[in-house]
């Protein structure tokens, strides 16, 4: 009875900043979108030289937002790893910290208009950005056995939230009173200043929740390792492979319209954020309120395959250019996106045994990071 109320105790103080950290984790993710959509199809901001060729630009926007990507696959495997060593708290801490600090960087390599800079820092802020796995892991210790689920799509929630969220927020910072006067620095100044308080309210509230440290050696090639088991292994192999693929579908269309409706119709900063923030929204109510109506329908083999007929069909509806058309692709391409995301998901998860369902989310999440490259 004294162990569920400590439990219970222990709940309440870390509940909050883990949902906040989550929050923030997929914030600073979708924070950018508008931001370098907008920078780099924009040689007045000084960030590009002046005279650039339009595929040079986009390649650095590419490679941009990549660098983020590639931080992410070499070090969300590591971080998950130290946190077995380390315990939660404190690589939590390291990566709040860190982000901070790199969102900051950001900020002033855009300020001084230091290409090479920025694309360091989206690099190390990735390379830290492993604390929403980490969160996750602790919301599940905390989590009694029949409440895990419920858990669990608090996480999907926080995590549908703060991808929302950020492209407003990316967008509202650039031209708002105050933070306005960094320019387009102003929405990395604000997430750097929110992942650094909350690290701070984490320091102070949350109680270590893993009590089972592992004194095994860190491997520093487990995400490419990872990776490779997946397309090599008999049962995981076709479920990689689809997982890619989509993957690689949804970012090439995530990373390309914001570009597109720069181009085409001239967003600002202001419309494309919301243009962002409604993609996110479609695709974080697919991932929380659709999944759960259609698997009482449909078997997971079924979703898998009408989700990527929806994606299909909704990539070639975004081909035609029109402005309305555009926003209503953005319907079917989240909506099957997220489906098929969820659908292979479970796939990975059928296809492994009980006690090695870390091992196949640990080959989804590297196989994912690998399309976003």
């Amino acid at each position: 009875m004294e162990e569920n109320q400590i439990v219970k105790k222990t709940a309440l103080f870390v509940y909050i900043p883990l949902i906040l950290t989550i929050i923030i984790d997929t914030l600073g993710m979708g924070i950018v979108y508008p931001v370098f959509a907008s920078i780099f199809n924009n040689t007045s901001t000084g960030i590009l030289p002046a005279g650039i060729s339009i595929t040079t630009g986009n390649l650095l926007y590419g490679i941009t937002l990549a660098s983020f990507s590639v931080g992410m696959f070499i070090g969300a495997p590591l971080l998950g790893d130290l946190s077995d060593h380390w315990g939660r708290k404190k690589v939590l801490l390291l990566c709040l910290f860190g982000e901070g600090i790199g969102m900051w960087v950001c900020a002033a390599a855009i300020s001084y208009k230091f290409i090479s800079l920025i694309i360091l820092s989206r690099f190390f802020t990735g390379l830290l950005a492993g604390s929403f796995g980490i969160a996750q892991a602790a919301v599940i210790d905390i989590s009694p056995e029949h409440k895990k689920t419920v858990s669990l799509s608090l996480i999907s929630i926080a995590a549908g939230v703060g991808f929302a969220i950020g492209p407003i927020i990316g967008s509202y910072f650039v031209i708002s009173p105050f933070f306005g006067q960094f320019g387009y620095s102003g929405p990395f100044v604000f997430a750097g200043l929110l992942a650094l308080l909350n690290g701070y309210l984490l320091m102070i509230t949350f109680k270590e929740t893993f009590r089972f440290m592992k004194p095994s050696k860190i491997d520093l090639n487990k995400g490419y390792k990872l990776f490779i088991s997946g397309l090599t292994n008999e049962k995981l192999k076709y479920p990689a492979i689809a997982l890619l693929l989509i993957q690689i579908s949804w970012v090439i269309y995530f990373l390309a319209s914001s570009l597109f409706m720069v181009k085409v119709f001239k967003f600002d900063i202001s419309r494309l954020g919301y243009f962002v923030s409604f993609i996110a929204a479609v695709y974080g109510f697919t991932l929380i309120v659709i999944i759960r109506i259609l698997v009482k329908v449909f078997d997971t083999k079924s979703i898998l395959l009408w989700s990527c007929i929806l994606l299909g069909c909704g990539m070639m509806l975004a081909s035609i250019k029109t402005e309305f058309i555009s926003w209503l692709a953005i319907i079917p391409i989240a909506m099957g996106a997220g489906l098929a995301y969820l659908a292979v998901i479970t796939l990975f998860s059928d296809a492994a045994s009980k006690d090695s369902q870390g091992w196949a989310m640990g080959v989804a999440a590297s196989v994912s990071a690998v399309a976003a490259c």
